[in-house]
């Protein structure tokens, strides 16, 4: 009686409280991955969805990035290591400073500026007192156009009033304790100055401190320069890839086969070309009987490459045909199952479409088709007409 008195009235232990929430999430992928099954119910499906990644090309519209350095001429040799990463990370993008008169001379021996404006908030005499010159505030913002990221390299919060001031669609920089903070879309933590004291986050070099928030900025892959293959012209010739390597992400060769013979009438004008690697013969089979099918099996990487810079579209599955088009710039459709997040893996640069089903059951991360208790739905619901639809949707573009 003593014993149920204390346990009915004693909070639980931490590690029985963990055990507990492990049980109850085991509990929980059972009903999902199991028993619904068995019962005879599925996840909850929300159909298929086609998410379309528009192409964006760094040297059609390159990044537009501000850097804020208001401070002293050591203060901007400090924060050399960190502009020079900037420029490594943004090979194309156009980069202004908006810095002190006394620095412009230094910054433009920098090299890696389209502009240098000054704004003098501090004196040339780092002992004499700082302040805002609103008349001067108002000429720099009608100088300065409008940015994709604005970046505050000075750690300190006298000149972050500046910042939420700039037209820019990213703001980041170090917390500054001030109202300017909610402004941040990047906003690295810090300590303030207390004398006597020495915080954690400041037992670094302050370059080293300035790379850190260069490295916080989110890459757009966009700008990551395409392979040396990317802009050849294109061929009427849509590639597809139906091997993935596993089966897990695979499309039902038999949809793929169907895809072909309907291409083929919708676009008479275009050739189907069927990538298989050495050892896949009898994938093969499955495209032979197609007319105007041409099967390259086993071709040499860089023949491969070669010949997929020129293709007019690409249809893959979440493999390597979908991520060298991304990269070659060619436009391509890209069947997802549920096994990973779409998110993570999707290609990259973008420009095409993924499509996929919205199962609640995803992702799964299964490494097994036998784990997976609806066999799959995830790749057998998505219909062989809604991807020649995008596809069809996609070449009309190109030829447009």
């Amino acid at each position: 009686m003593l014993k149920d008195f204390f346990r009915r009235r004693l909070p639980a232990p931490l590690w029985a409280l963990a055990r507990r929430a492990k049980a109850e999430a085991a509990l929980n992928r059972g009903r999902m991955l199991g028993w619904g099954w068995r019962c005879g119910l599925g996840p909850v499906n929300r159909g298929v969805r086609e998410i379309v990644a528009p192409a964006s090309h760094p040297e059609a519209a390159p990044l537009e990035i501000l850097v804020l350095k208001l401070d002293h001429l050591g203060d901007l040799l400090l924060a050399w290591p960190a502009l020079r990463r900037l420029r490594e990370r943004f090979p194309t993008a156009a980069i202004d400073l908006v810095c002190g008169s006394w620095s412009l001379p230094l910054a433009r021996k920098m090299g890696i500026f389209r502009g240098a404006y000054a704004y003098d908030f501090f004196e040339r005499d780092s002992e004499r007192q700082a302040g805002r010159d609103l008349d001067q505030e108002r000429e720099l913002l009608g100088r300065l156009g409008t940015y994709d990221i604005a970046l505050d390299l000075r750690r300190h919060p006298e000149t972050r009033f500046l910042l939420p001031l700039i037209r820019a669609k990213l703001r980041a920089g170090y917390r500054s304790f001030s109202a300017q903070d909610a402004e941040l879309d990047v906003c690295l933590p810090c300590e303030p100055d207390r004398p006597r004291a020495k915080a954690a986050t400041k037992r670094e070099h302050v370059s080293v401190q300035l790379l850190r928030l260069v490295e916080a900025l989110p890459l757009d892959a966009a700008q990551v320069f395409p392979l040396a293959n990317a802009g050849a012209a294109p061929e009427r010739a849509v590639g597809i890839f139906p091997a993935a390597g596993t089966p897990m992400r695979e499309w039902p060769l038999e949809n793929f086969a169907d895809l072909c013979r309907r291409l083929r009438q919708t676009a008479p004008d275009h050739a189907i070309r069927v990538y298989l690697a050495a050892g896949q013969e009898r994938w093969a089979e499955a495209f032979r009987g197609i007319p105007g099918a041409e099967i390259r099996l086993g071709l040499e990487l860089g023949a491969l490459i070669d010949e997929t810079a020129r293709l007019s579209l690409v249809v893959a599955n979440n493999s390597f045909g979908a991520h060298l088009a991304a990269n070659l710039r060619v436009p391509w459709i890209a069947i997802y199952s549920g096994q990973v997040d779409i998110g993570e893996w999707r290609p990259m640069p973008e420009g095409g479409s993924v499509l996929h089903c919205e199962l609640s059951c995803a992702p799964c991360y299964i490494g097994q088709p036998r784990w997976c208790p609806y066999d799959l739905l995830c790749l057998r619901q998505i219909p062989v007409e809604t991807v020649l639809r995008a596809a069809m949707k996609r070449l009309e573009a190109v030829a447009g």
